[in-house]
């Protein structure tokens, strides 16, 4: 008995070792990364009219969690979601591990559940702890794929889980799904564009899809559609 525990603990430390190595090389890898992308500075009360349902928010923060820095030590970006107009109100839906508490108003808090949810884009982006960055698509959705990204949307909001430790780590390190209903964030937006035909039906890794959408204003997507170069955008309201 004494001897399997060894064996485990073992196994155990060795996974922690991988873990604070990649992450130390994280700290290095993602800075230069960043520093040498010159972003495009804009003000979101200039590019607000035209921000539309499918455009892509991409985040980067300081308090990226442990697990993701380490298990993708190289993304420039460690979140992402994807506007929703909805009744001509904009809202961004995103898959998060529920740590997100906005502050509406003085005496009101609204706290996003862990998984798939929905928030309204302007409370996500003023209390965003980081640096906002905005890619749009080149033309707008056509009412049918509007409405059917909303509906899935709306769909994964009810269901949907955000992956545990150990489900983070099965997917990235042996690309296997524990847990079928968790989603982590890049894995959500990819599935909603996929839904909608802007990205095909290629079978691709955790972390395939992770370079896939952090990159998406180069990739080549389904049927004319493409995103546009990455902007920081500059919360001025």
């Amino acid at each position: 008995m004494w001897i399997e525990v060894s064996i485990i603990s073992i196994i155990l430390i060795f996974i922690m070792i991988y873990l604070t190595i990649s992450l130390l090389n994280n700290v290095v890898s993602t800075r230069e990364i960043y520093q040498q992308m010159p972003f495009n500075k804009i003000y979101l009360s200039d590019i607000l009219p035209s921000i539309k349902t499918g455009d892509i928010i991409l985040y980067r923060s300081s308090l990226s969690t442990f697990m993701s820095s380490a298990l993708i030590p190289t993304l420039v970006y460690k979140h992402i979601g994807i506007v929703l107009k909805i009744d001509n109100v904009l809202y961004i839906t995103e898959s998060s591990d529920g740590s997100y508490i906005y502050n509406k108003t003085p005496k009101r808090f609204y706290f996003h559940k862990p998984g798939a949810d929905i928030v309204p884009l302007d409370v996500k982006l003023k209390h965003f702890c980081g640096m906002v960055f905005l890619t749009q698509l080149n033309k707008p959705l056509p009412k049918d794929k509007e409405n059917a990204i909303i509906d899935k949307a709306h769909e994964y909001s009810k269901i949907s889980k955000y992956p545990s430790p150990i489900d983070l780590y099965s997917n990235f390190v042996f690309n296997l799904k524990l847990n079928k209903k968790s989603l982590y964030c890049f894995e959500y937006i990819y599935l909603l564009l996929q839904h909608i035909g802007i990205i095909n039906n290629k079978k691709r890794s955790a972390l395939q899809i992770c370079n896939f959408m952090a990159n998406i204003s180069i990739q080549n997507l389904e049927d004319g559609y493409e995103y546009n170069e990455v902007d920081q955008l500059i919360i001025d309201y």
